[in-house]
């Protein structure tokens, strides 16, 4: 996919296939845990990888930013491709994000977190029920 990195680690990688391509994301930056670890994706556009891109810094404000951990890709079938990632200091205390790509993963809408005690998938990828049900493995990382 790519032979010379802005970042010295990457971690936690996903792959999904869209109606456009292969998609890929991971996070990336110094060490994980380090606050310059973002969400990095790439896609296939049938002859070539695009360059690596980060789309999720953990940036809460000017003089605040936290890591992002382990990205996970879930294209809706007939609908957008979603990025599920978690941000915070910790394990402990990191809360759920998501993105989605209407384009098979050229571009991506500004992160939102999700509610209150929904981190969203952690680690695995979510099964769609016949309901529209997502239904995404989770944990808890304190206690």
């Amino acid at each position: 996919m790519f032979t010379k990195a802005k970042f010295p680690q990457c971690h936690a990688s996903t792959i999904c296939q869209t109606s456009r391509g292969l998609v890929v994301a991971w996070f990336g930056g110094t060490r994980e845990k380090d606050k310059d670890v973002g969400i990095w994706t790439s896609y296939h556009d049938g002859n070539r990888w695009s360059s690596p891109k980060e789309w999720a810094t953990g940036v809460q404000h000017e003089s605040l930013r936290y890591p992002c951990w382990n990205p996970v890709l879930f294209q809706y079938p007939g609908g957008p491709l979603m990025l599920f990632y978690k941000c915070g200091p910790a394990p402990d205390s990191w809360w759920g994000m998501v993105m989605s790509s209407g384009d098979g993963g050229a571009t991506w809408t500004s992160p939102a977190r999700l509610p209150e005690h929904i981190d969203g998938p952690v680690r695995n990828k979510p099964i769609l029920l016949k309901d529209g049900t997502l239904l995404c493995g989770s944990s808890t990382e304190f206690d």
